[in-house]
């Protein structure tokens, strides 16, 4: 008689976070991954994707965290509108992979700091590392 296998789903911590997906939560999907499934790694690893993007990149989110827990679109400046270099979330604060650009135009966005800091957003000790980096550049 047929074994019937149940799939069980992944609990937090148990999965493994393949390369693949890490970049997908990073930079926004990839090849044939799907939102669905980038959303479903996101509820598993978003803490630990989260916490390693800040720690190289403080001040900034990775592309999961806008799609996902953005709670709203960063402000549009009162700029001229500049061309699109790929950001299919520019509203949401998507990051930018040259070689993607759609051409169109669109508005200049408040940072990423800007809009962390509106919204209290900052992780504990990240607005330091940030104002030690802005400070050496």
């Amino acid at each position: 008689m047929p074994t019937i296998r149940r799939r069980t789903p992944a609990r937090r911590g148990t999965a493994v976070l393949d390369s693949w997906i890490e970049f997908g939560l990073t930079y926004g999907p990839f090849s044939r991954q799907s939102v669905d499934e980038l959303e479903e790694a996101w509820e598993i690893h978003g803490e630990d994707v989260l916490t390693a993007f800040v720690e190289q990149h403080p001040g900034h989110r990775p592309w999961a965290w806008w799609q996902f827990e953005a709670r709203h679109p960063r402000r549009e400046l009162n700029a001229p509108l500049v061309r699109d270099e790929g950001l299919d979330n520019a509203k949401r604060g998507g990051v930018v992979l040259i070689g993607n650009s759609k051409g169109a135009l669109v508005p200049w966005l408040e940072s990423e700091a800007a809009y962390l800091t509106r919204h209290k957003l900052w992780l504990p000790g990240e607005r330091a590392r940030f104002n030690a980096l802005e400070v050496e550049s």
